[in-house]
């Protein structure tokens, strides 16, 4: 089989070549109490903190949604029971309305997608069931500028299995079904929404390829495209990037080559590391400054940061204590990354729990590890970042439950408006400003908690 782009190589967790130091653990938790199976999926809220989305098992399966704050601490979780047949949770989006939208399957008589519509706090507003093919499933879910949803995955068709494609309307209606289908069983595992209403997707299929495509906005495929060296003994992820081309990453004898290639799959640079162990890579993604971050498991979780021409900047194995395997890694906000996976004390005994880690990106402040206890006094930090455009987090840190208030003010004291007034709990907390509306200049933000009034400066630029 032809590929236009040949990656060879071996990834490992304890690399040879390149500089090794710690990026600092923000946070290192295992939830005992969640007994989990599959994937755990976790995404960062606009309100600050997470949301993790996996199947849990609390006497039967069950889509499960655990809301943590910054520091992982838990703030709700919710357990999603269909009847009496099993239920599976896989993915999750925050809806625009600041909800969630879960993704998952229900299997009775029939193979069906299931969509969970919460409020901010998980109580349930709605469900849609959509009926697929026996063995078939959604992998990933996002909310669409019209606010409907769009779901990838796969469906089993008479010759395999094809990538799935679903679009729905705001309340779980489908209005489009679309099938992917090859000449091998191919099955989406992400996909990247575009500007101008496409989306690309991207899955790996038998033989050390994988395949991205390219549809419309009606989920009519405009490309497809194969990556690999057709070696299943190779591992291979290849991620969309802001240029329109894609960053692509393959073990394979013993060495890892990174390669850049532009939208129409033109070479424009590799870069290759010596390694000494097999890997298995679970994400690689474009960070905010242009470059690269990527994760793997190989007897135990490594994680590796690029500037945007491939070369290292610092690699680590100092992830957790608590991960066997990791299932999704973000880039948050503060610069830093964030990682779900599951972990089990025994190899003997099949029950897993959810795990999640937090490192920050090197030159960035992060959470310590002991913040992770109630604070002693009321903290109000500088935004980050700062100056910003147009949105900047407001941190901040409670002793006890208490009323508080953010007012933002411009430099002269005029009122500009209060983006929070409401009861909050003990602990750490982070507010979102977004001032697009705003003309640039400097204002301060003041926090008002009991007796406590606290004041400082931001810069707005544009």
């Amino acid at each position: 089989m032809r590929t236009n782009i040949i990656l060879k190589l071996i990834f490992c967790f304890c690399l040879t070549t390149l500089p090794l130091y710690s990026q600092g653990i923000s946070f290192n938790l295992l939830y005992e109490t969640v007994y989990m199976w599959g994937n755990p999926c976790i995404r960062e809220t606009r309100e600050g903190g997470y949301v993790i989305a996996a199947t849990g098992d609390n006497g039967s399966l069950n889509a499960y949604l655990l809301k943590i704050d910054s520091l992982g601490n838990e703030i709700w979780s919710k357990h999603f029971l269909r009847d009496s047949m099993f239920c599976y949770g896989f993915s999750v989006d925050q809806a625009s309305d600041g909800g969630y939208i879960i993704l998952g399957s229900t299997y009775d008589s029939l193979t069906s997608v299931y969509l969970i519509k919460t409020d901010s706090i998980g109580d349930t507003l709605w469900t849609s069931t959509i009926p697929v093919n026996i063995n078939s499933r959604g992998n990933i879910i996002s909310e669409t500028e019209d606010h409907g949803f769009i779901i990838a995955g796969r469906e089993q068709q008479q010759g395999g299995f094809c990538g799935l494609l679903i679009k729905t309307d705001s309340v779980g209606s489908m209005l489009w079904k679309k099938n992917i289908c090859l000449s091998y069983d191919f099955e989406i595992s992400n996909m990247w929404l575009l500007p101008e209403g496409g989306v690309r997707v991207y899955g790996k299929v038998a033989n050390g390829y994988v395949i991205l495509a390219q549809v419309t906005s009606e989920g009519d495929t405009i490309w497809t495209h194969i990556f690999g060296n057709g070696s299943p003994l190779n591992d291979c992820l290849v991620s969309s990037t802001s240029d329109s081309g894609f960053i692509g990453i393959r073990g394979g004898n013993y060495e890892i080559e990174l390669v850049k290639v532009d939208s129409t799959f033109e070479v424009q640079w590799t870069k290759t590391y010596d390694m000494l162990y097999v890997p298995f890579f679970q994400s690689i993604f474009q960070t905010r400054d242009g470059g690269y971050f990527m994760m793997g498991s190989s007897a135990g979780p490594f994680a590796m940061k690029t500037n945007a021409s491939g070369d290292s900047l610092w690699t680590t194995n100092n992830l957790s204590r608590y991960f066997g395997f990791s299932y999704t890694t973000i880039q948050t906000r503060d610069g830093g990354y964030i990682m779900s996976g599951n972990y089990h004390f025994d190899f003997h005994d099949p029950t897993f729990y959810l795990s999640v880690s937090k490192i920050t990106e090197a030159g960035v402040l992060g959470v310590d590890e002991h913040l992770t206890e109630t604070p002693k006094q009321i903290n109000l930090y500088q935004n980050y970042p700062n100056p910003f455009n147009p949105t900047t987090d407001i941190r901040f840190t409670l002793a006890s439950a208490q009323h508080v208030s953010i007012t933002i003010y411009t430099i002269l004291g005029k009122e500009v408006e209060t983006i929070l007034d409401k009861n909050m709990y003990a602990g750490d907390h982070t507010v979102i400003w977004d001032a697009k509306d705003k003309p640039a200049g400097v204002y301060m933000y003041r926090l008002v908690a009991g007796t406590t009034m606290e004041t400082k400066k931001l810069l707005l630029i544009k």
